[in-house]
């Protein structure tokens, strides 16, 4: 698991718990409202990235494993979605949005992408999440949210 932390040693900033959207006219930032877990196949889960952004794609798979890309270790508690990501993407966040398409659920962090290109298909394309709750339980911070 790799992650980053930001220290912020001015007391007048104050940072805004949100997820880019610089393609959107209307809502520029999503504001992160929860953190939740993904429990079916079929869910509907966005990523916005610095290359990307904002993109969908559906759950595809829940509590897979994979090998590590430089062969050494397993990646477990993965999730898939069938998404199409550009290379530098990795870290980028997977969300679910909610009703008024402002707010979000956190679902997870982009672990990497996979173009499987069949026939020229680029519908086979998947990306692993390493979900949230994971995440939280193996490092004990704490998401912060707008609320």
């Amino acid at each position: 698991m790799d992650f980053g932390l930001i220290y912020i040693s001015n007391k007048n900033v104050t940072p805004v718990p949100c997820i880019r959207n610089t393609d959107s006219i209307q809502y520029k930032e999503l504001l992160i409202e929860d953190h939740i877990v993904v429990s079916s196949i079929g869910a509907h889960l966005c990523i916005s990235a610095i290359y990307s952004h904002v993109k969908c794609g559906y759950v595809k798979a829940l509590s897979g494993f994979t090998e590590a890309m430089d062969g050494d270790g397993w990646f477990e508690n993965i999730f898939i979605v069938s998404m199409y990501v550009l290379r530098g993407n990795s870290g980028g966040p997977i969300f679910s949005y909610k009703q008024d398409l402002i707010h979000t659920s956190l679902n997870g962090i982009l672990s990497a992408g996979y173009d499987y290109d069949i026939n020229g298909d680029i519908n086979n394309a998947i990306i692993e999440v390493m979900p949230i709750d994971f995440i939280i339980s193996q490092t004990g911070i704490n998401v912060v949210t707008a609320n």
